[in-house]
């Protein structure tokens, strides 16, 4: 907050933005501090004793680094440069003092001749002006029903071949190292239990992974002019926070599959943000790192925001208008979940806000392995006259993997106050959960039957509370994100499939550790009869 710098192509220029210019010296918290020091990774490169200061950077390597400024009113007088020594290791940097900046960017290859070749993830803006909507809508339709016509469809003769689960879908199929006869196909099966919880992941997924990671961020930050944008609106607008997320993954698997950049434009995830959190910043960049580095503003004549509609609401392309057949050339054996999973993780890199909030919750409920991801959806969920099962239905699954794995810790992600307190109170399983206000959302879930025949008004959801000032949708969106991201580092799943953050759960786990052992009480990640991703 009291300083920018920049990183060019020259090196990391540090200039406050409250300084005495006489002096040059920088205000931190209101006190005089003469000196600062510039770390790259956590290592110390330079002692800057007067601002602006600038120094040069050393040869990076592909991926992301972090950049970090902190005050120092003890170092030496006088710019110095440091830096990793002969054998690898560097100074410490910054431990107790007073952090001023922070930058982080990405480097898109090695470098050539050691100078460093990298760029920003400050914007490219480009502003798309029409004035009525109907010629962007226009050629978005086209360029979708394009998109389908292009798209490399997936033979679900490849899917599993060999094994009991051979040729059913286009999903992917998950096995058993220890049994041929265990598997999963992702499209049709409520359950993976394999014999055991190790060495899931083979070396050719590893390596698929890799290389898909490698591509993915190669398209979204193009060192120059981007190729052809994908624009897209995450979901409908009002979508709950799971699908607006399961949409952008599966936008950017899209675009990605058919050449084209995946720019998210400003405004098109207003639902789920707020202008008290967010500010001008409604899009899946007030919680996230960028997903590229080029930004699209679309506006009318008069300058204002245009609303994309989202795919689920055309029909052109594909089921539903949802493309669920496609994948890569190279990787089609591997389904279309991989996919999908690897596009929601390149999204889900909460920003550092995000991630001080996530962290602050997990501090005051550690995550003890080997764990349960739980999902238990009740808040507004019987309205839509859903199966509500009770949190024993869900224990009978937890039972299921303790008798095969030993497993008996349960992470709870709930919208139901009571739920979370009958879990915590379990004496057969060690439960806990995050401590967020469940009270936001409790509409009458706990009085509504297990079995609702009939569907209600819809006043009562948390995006109609939204809209009406009821609720802040940040901090429900930052409720979801929290308890997303703790379950998805958890070794085991058990939920409902037919919920869209149970289906995240399942992918950022994949993404995160291969396949996991899993029970869903009542449909497979992709709904049947044609495996359509929603």
């Amino acid at each position: 907050p009291n300083a920018w710098y920049s990183v060019q192509n020259d090196g990391i220029h540090l200039i406050p933005t409250c300084s005495d210019p006489v002096t040059s010296k920088v205000w931190v918290d209101g006190d005089h501090r003469q000196a600062a020091m510039l770390c790259l990774n956590d290592c110390l490169i330079a002692n800057c004793g007067t601002m602006p200061c600038t120094t040069a950077l050393p040869a990076l390597w592909q991926g992301e680094h972090v950049v970090t400024a902190w005050s120092s009113s003890d170092s030496e007088s006088g710019d110095s440069n440091s830096g990793p020594s002969e054998d690898g290791t560097c100074a410490a940097c910054g431990r107790g003092e007073d952090r001023i900046a922070e930058l982080r960017f990405v480097v898109e290859a090695h470098p050539p001749s050691g100078q460093s070749d990298f760029f920003s993830r400050a914007d490219v803006l480009h502003t798309w002006q029409d004035e009525d909507g109907e010629e962007l809508f226009r050629q978005i339709r086209e360029q979708e029903d394009a998109e389908y016509r292009a798209r490399h469809r997936i033979d679900p003769r490849e899917m599993g071949q060999g094994t009991a689960c051979a040729g059913r879908s286009v999903c992917g199929v998950w096995l058993d190292p220890l049994d041929d006869s265990q598997c999963a196909d992702l499209c049709t099966s409520t359950t993976f239990l394999p014999t055991s919880i190790h060495n899931l992941q083979t070396q050719e997924l590893k390596e698929a992974t890799e290389e898909l990671r490698r591509r993915l961020f190669q398209r979204q930050f193009p060192p120059a002019q981007p190729p052809l944008l994908s624009l897209r609106s995450p979901a409908s607008p009002t979508s709950g926070f799971g699908v607006t997320m399961v949409y952008a993954a599966h936008n950017l698997a899209k675009a990605f599959a058919t050449n084209t950049l995946y720019a998210p434009a400003r405004d098109t995830m207003t639902l789920w943000t707020s202008q008290r959190y967010c500010g001008e910043e409604r899009h899946l960049g007030c919680y996230f790192e960028a997903v590229t580095n080029v930004s699209v503003q679309l506006v009318d004549a008069d300058r204002r925001p245009l609303s994309l509609p989202s795919e689920r609401e055309q029909d052109v392309a594909g089921i539903d208008g949802i493309m669920h057949d496609f994948g890569l050339q190279d990787f089609t054996h591997l389904g279309s979940f991989w996919l999908q999973a690897m596009a929601l993780d390149f999204i889900w890199k909460p920003n550092r806000r995000s991630r001080a909030y996530i962290k602050h919750l997990q501090a005051q409920r550690p995550l003890r392995h080997p764990a349960i991801a739980m999902h238990v959806r009740r808040g507004d969920s019987h309205l839509a006259g859903r199966w509500m099962p009770t949190l024993d239905t869900y224990l009978q699954a937890a039972e299921t993997m303790r008798a095969k794995y030993g497993v008996s810790t349960i992470f709870l992600a709930t919208d139901d106050t009571d739920t979370a307190r009958q879990c915590q109170a379990l004496t057969i399983f060690n439960c806990s959960s995050l401590p967020i206000g469940r009270e936001l959302y409790d509409v009458g879930a706990s009085e509504a039957p297990e079995h609702n025949p009939q569907e209600s008004a819809y006043d009562k959801w948390v995006e109609t509370r939204i809209q009406h000032g009821e609720v802040d949708a940040s901090e429900a969106a930052m409720h979801a994100i929290a308890e997303i991201d703790t379950l998805g580092h958890c070794d085991f799943f058990v939920g409902r499939l037919d919920s869209a953050i149970s289906r995240m759960v399942l992918m950022l786990m994949f993404a995160r550790q291969g396949p996991r052992p899993f029970i869903s009480l009542d449909k497979p990640w992709a709904q049947p009869p044609f495996g359509i991703i929603n």
